[in-house]
């Protein structure tokens, strides 16, 4: 992602490193943080501007990583209608077994799965709680 960048369909985005990155309406905005003195929280910071600006349509996948980034923002995600997904085979289980255990998860899948059923979204909803 580049400042600046829109937003479209049927496309992946990768968030640049050391950069808290935000969407305002379909805009994507970066800003660099220096090298944290604490673990960064980027993944929650992108989180939560999407719940705010996209609502329902917001789609958090919290995916094998370490300490508990993004968990904080599955509230405000499912508050706004969004879904949320966490891996369920992950190398490192810190941050989906966080999300986990926020109780905010609604599908737990492997990782080869998540980007299927997120296709099967598009076509019609999954039922809840689906693992």
């Amino acid at each position: 992602v580049e400042e600046g960048m829109a937003l479209e369909p049927n496309a992946v985005f990768v968030m640049p490193p050391r950069t808290n990155m935000t969407l305002t309406g379909d805009t994507f905005h970066l800003r660099t943080i220096p090298v944290p003195f604490a673990w960064p929280k980027t993944i929650t910071v992108l989180l939560l501007s999407m719940a705010e600006e996209l609502g329902s349509r917001a789609v958090a996948v919290i995916l094998s990583g370490f300490d508990h980034d993004g968990s904080a923002a599955l509230k405000p995600i499912k508050a706004a209608g969004g879904l949320t997904f966490a891996q369920a085979d992950p190398s490192v289980a810190s941050m989906p077994h966080s999300a986990v255990q926020t109780g905010e998860i609604d599908y737990l899948l492997p990782a080869a799965e998540i980007g299927k059923a997120i296709l099967a979204l598009a076509r019609k909803p999954l039922p809840l709680g689906r693992s």
